[in-house]
């Protein structure tokens, strides 16, 4: 409750809550040395998108600093790990609860997607079945929103990453 709260007095609050997460997975900002715990990371992820979820009506203040912060995590993450996992899933799970209520960032949302097609091969054959259900699941429940050519081509790519074989299109 309270991080909800926070939300109400700080304008920008993103930039505090990304800045905080990085700290915590072990960078050094404003002079500060981060705390030696590994759960941190993934803690502050959860907490991130909770945020998120939670403050819809913020959403747009909120995800450029989300979105960046999951981009950094996709972009460095070369095998699997919890952290690797909260972050795809997060993402599928905002997009999955916010398209029925933003209908003018449906697009944004949708083309977010695409940062799952930018993981590593090892790290996508790790969560590529469990990818290809909320994709699914995302579609299912949101069908009628999905209405522009490049919403539907990201959807389409997801769906084809889920192959038998171990070669990886994403």
């Amino acid at each position: 409750m309270a991080p909800k709260i926070l939300l109400f007095y700080v304008p920008h609050p993103s930039p505090h809550l990304t800045g905080q997460s990085s700290w915590l997975q072990g960078e050094i900002v404003n002079g500060l040395t981060p705390p030696k715990r590994k759960k941190w990371p993934v803690f502050c992820l959860k907490l991130l998108i909770g945020i998120t979820l939670n403050n819809r009506d913020r959403f747009t203040l909120l995800w450029q600093g989300v979105y960046d912060h999951i981009d950094n995590l996709v972009h460095s993450t070369l095998v699997p790990c919890s952290l690797a996992e909260k972050a795809v899933f997060g993402l599928l799970r905002i997009c999955q609860r916010l398209l029925p209520h933003k209908e003018t960032l449906t697009d944004e949302l949708l083309k977010s997607l695409q940062l799952i097609l930018k993981l590593d091969t090892r790290v996508a054959d790790a969560y590529r079945e469990h990818i290809t259900q909320e994709v699914m699941h995302l579609v299912k429940g949101n069908v009628t929103q999905i209405i522009s050519h490049e919403g539907w081509r990201t959807i389409y790519f997801l769906a084809l990453c889920h192959r038998p074989t171990s070669q990886s299109i994403c």
